[in-house]
């Protein structure tokens, strides 16, 4: 998986501090709905919670085990940490 530079989550956009540098950004967006078709193509990693519509869950590169609303989220970040090396205590270090 590609280190990500950005998320976007329910429309929100996170955007961690400091980062790898040089070259383009890889975005990570996470949708259940039609109208975000165009959006989850367009991005670097798109994800259809469990309880998104058919096409969603066509378009994009990763589907969730659980639904919106019920530690999706939580699921894409905690995937996205481990396959970057990030998920651990180091979470907690200051």
């Amino acid at each position: 998986m590609p280190r990500l530079g950005r998320i976007i989550v329910g429309g929100f956009l996170i955007e961690p501090t400091g980062g790898e540098g040089g070259g383009g950004v890889v975005v990570a967006f996470v949708t259940d709905d039609l109208a975000d078709l165009v959006l989850i193509k367009r991005v670097g990693f798109g994800v259809a919670v469990a309880n998104a519509c058919v096409e969603v869950k066509m378009a994009a590169d990763y589907i969730t085990g659980r639904k919106g609303g019920a530690g999706a989220v939580r699921e894409v970040v905690e995937l996205i940490l481990k396959a970057q090396d990030l998920w651990g205590p180091q979470l907690y270090e200051h």
